[in-house]
């Protein structure tokens, strides 16, 4: 399924697509899943190219990978905010696969399998843009409420954070975080609509800021910007009291970003 949503301030066509995958886990329990994050910088001159390249072929490409079970997961965000714009990454890919091995395929990007006729150069969009950073990550738990639409995924907030003991901080926010907010969403007591949280696993060091991220998803920016919660709602204080044990430096850093086209199972 795909529809027109909504558009970038860019001369492409956005499309967004239902993402059951991300959604689906049910009970908590540790995943193999790897999810690998890649920065791009797109100069302002090539980002109506880059998308329209990225929407209309590569997409498509990822959508064989997804139907011929090599892939999980395919996403484009555009970052809408920073405080070096003309220096920091304004794109992120996610690529979610089953396992560390098979996000060594290279393979699933050869374009000839889908467009035969094409000249990569045609497809490419290297020659546009710079990645920055890649990242693999541990996917460990998400939810999302349970009406959830095409239209409620519009943007997401991703949160970076930095501790002493990654694999005790992820394990307790996704143990206490992961049903509050679900239970959250889905009985109105806030505006997200979908939450995630994912392990840090390379590159890692006193260079990298950080060791594991989450992320939100929101239907508008303004309720992405101000998030709403209603009067009342009794938060998991415990989970904070335990997480801030192995927190370095400040608690978080945020970027927020605007969903361009998403492909799942």
């Amino acid at each position: 399924m795909q529809k027109t949503n909504y558009s970038l301030p860019l001369s492409a066509t956005i499309l967004l697509l239902v993402v059951s995958f991300l959604f689906n886990t049910g009970a908590f329990a540790q995943s193999d899943n790897i999810s690998v994050y890649a920065y791009r910088k797109v100069p302002a001159e090539n980002m109506g190219e880059f998308v329209e390249r990225e929407t209309k072929y590569w997409s498509k490409v990822a959508k064989k990978a997804i139907d011929e079970g090599k892939l999980e997961f395919w996403g484009l965000f555009y970052r809408i905010d920073g405080d070096d714009m003309q220096n920091e990454p304004n794109f992120l890919f996610v690529n979610v696969f089953k396992d560390a091995d098979q996000a060594m395929d290279y393979s699933i990007w050869d374009t000839k399998k889908v467009f035969p006729d094409v000249p990569l150069e045609k497809i490419s969009t290297a020659n546009l843009s710079t990645t920055t950073s890649r990242y693999m990550f541990q996917s460990i738990r998400s939810e999302s409420k349970s009406d959830i639409s095409d239209e409620d995924l519009k943007y997401v907030k991703i949160y970076y954070h930095n501790s002493s003991n990654p694999y005790s901080y992820v394990q307790t926010e996704a143990e206490h975080w992961g049903p509050f907010i679900k239970k959250a969403m889905d009985t109105g007591l806030t505006s997200q609509v979908a939450w995630g949280n994912d392990r840090l696993l390379t590159p890692m060091g006193p260079d990298i800021p950080f060791t594991s991220v989450s992320w939100d998803f929101y239907p508008s920016l303004q309720s992405t910007l101000m998030p709403q919660w209603k009067d009342g709602t009794e938060f998991p204080t415990q989970m904070f009291e335990e997480m801030e044990k192995t927190m370095i430096g400040d608690r978080w850093g945020q970027e927020v970003y605007q969903a361009v086209i998403m492909i799942g199972k």
